[in-house]
């Protein structure tokens, strides 16, 4: 089984209780407000995607702001109780669709069906990055999305010296970029796809998070500014409450 799939396969499994999340929400909030900052008077005609889109918590909330919003998701289980949120909550101008990505006949031939648009001012992806194994790939993509002049922001943990103590030592079947990634990395992938990043925020926000710290990096720091990879083969582990940064990239298309 494949990253893909595997990531397809944990998100469907989480679905069901993935609302129940407490951090879903203030992720949500914090991501929007950069948004309405960067995007005033979009409610009146722009459209936006959300890539990577879950249960729909940030597309709500997009949802009154753009004039539409088009959640995009790999899971079908995410994309089912997206659309169950909309319904529920009478949200007309909010669409889930279930697509690959990097298909992109496929992505195009559903947002059609479902007479949605084929390119959108605004594209976000919030904490979905690091699941990526191409993300040059999937940015070519989203580049194939966005209306030329239009923006991509993506939403993920900054790169740190602890930031791969974040995810934990079992987390590596669902994630491709254990720590995340930092502002070269984020400016070369948009230039590489000809995007020209314009503004790089450190933090978009705080994840305050129980992880756990190899014993031997611990007990030389005291707790304080572990530095260190996730060591599996370390002789035990501690349990800290760490703090780790969100960051948000924002490119536009020239």
């Amino acid at each position: 089984m494949d990253l893909l799939e595997k990531n397809k396969a944990h998100f469907d499994k989480q679905a069901a209780t993935y609302d129940e999340k407490p951090y879903i929400r203030d992720w949500a909030s914090s991501s929007f407000e950069l948004v309405k900052e960067r995007t005033p008077g979009a409610a009146s005609t722009a459209s936006c995607l959300d890539f990577g889109s879950g249960t729909g918590a940030l597309s709500e909330l997009l949802s009154t702001h753009f004039n539409v919003v088009v959640g995009l998701d790999v899971s079908g289980n995410m994309t089912d109780r997206y659309n169950n949120r909309a319904a529920s909550r009478c949200i007309s101008n909010m669409h889930g669709v279930h697509a690959n990505i990097l298909e992109p006949l496929e992505v195009e031939t559903k947002l059609i069906q479902h007479s949605l648009p084929v390119r959108f001012d605004f594209i976000i992806s919030q904490m979905t990055f690091h699941h990526v194994e191409k993300p040059h790939e999937v940015v070519a993509s989203l580049k194939t999305l966005l209306k030329p002049g239009g923006q991509l922001a993506i939403v993920d943990l900054h790169k740190t010296d602890n930031s791969k103590l974040f995810h934990g030592r079992h987390a590596h079947h669902s994630v491709a970029h254990l720590g995340g990634f930092d502002e070269r990395y984020m400016e070369e992938l948009y230039r590489s796809n000809g995007l020209e990043l314009k503004e790089f925020i450190v933090p978009a926000f705080v994840i305050s998070k129980e992880v756990e710290v190899p014993v031997t990096v611990a007990s030389t720091t005291g707790g304080e500014g572990v530095a260190s990879n996730v060591d599996d083969d370390a002789t035990g582990y501690s349990k800290q409450v760490m703090e780790f940064s969100a960051f948000m990239a924002l490119a536009v298309n020239p």
